[in-house]
């Protein structure tokens, strides 16, 4: 079901149309230039047709519940992302599925909650607080962390993780990390969808 729906969100589209090519399209966790960064073995590719025949061979088919996805906001006006998104799987996989904004505050603080957490769909970004692959991939998908909001667990990626943790030799741990990342990637428990971009306007002549 998680491959399904990552197959059936068009994320080039979203990012030539939707966000006018101001960021750019994500094929891992790790962002080009952070240590440790690979490009991905394989790429999500977009297909409707293979993320239908998922869905079908689901225990899912032919009842699929309601889904709700949130988003932090306000105002009524959610961004054209979280639309686009919506659209294509309401139109691919004919899911039934509404959107809730819902303030930060909330937000943040529903998803920390990890026994009353409701939500089944999110969109969140990360921003690391050091450049070490640790801050993405040990900080979000180890079981039990608290940044770990879609409560992903793999005993496997626990183990690496924690040899990771300790190994001093810094392309011995990239290589551990490299590892967990196409892990974390094969099970589907998020969409990565863009790498943020700042832009900003310089006079010619400063140096």
């Amino acid at each position: 079901v998680r491959q399904a729906f990552a197959m059936a969100i068009d994320r080039q589209t979203i990012v030539d149309v939707v966000e006018r090519k101001m960021f750019s399209l994500a094929d891992t966790i790790l962002p080009p230039g952070m240590p440790g960064y690979v490009e991905p073995q394989t790429q999500l590719k977009y297909d409707p047709a293979q993320a239908k025949q998922l869905l079908a061979q689901s225990k899912y088919t032919g009842k699929l519940p309601d889904i709700t996805f949130y988003t932090a906001g306000g105002g009524g006006t959610t961004s054209d992302i979280i639309q686009a998104i919506t659209a294509m799987l309401k139109q691919n996989l004919g899911v039934n599925i509404s959107i809730q904004q819902t303030d930060w505050g909330t937000f943040i603080s529903t998803l920390d909650d990890p026994i009353n957490n409701p939500y089944q769909m999110y969109d969140i970004a990360w921003i690391a607080d050091y450049a070490d692959p640790e801050n993405f991939l040990d900080v979000l998908f180890r079981t039990g962390r608290a940044e770990n909001w879609g409560a992903y667990s793999n005993p496997e990626v626990d183990k690496i993780l924690d040899q990771a943790a300790v190994d001093k030799d810094t392309a011995t741990r990239f290589k551990l990390y490299q590892q967990v990342e196409q892990m974390i990637l094969a099970d589907y428990p998020v969409v990565p969808m863009t790498y943020g971009r700042e832009y900003a306007l310089i006079k010619p002549y400063v140096k």
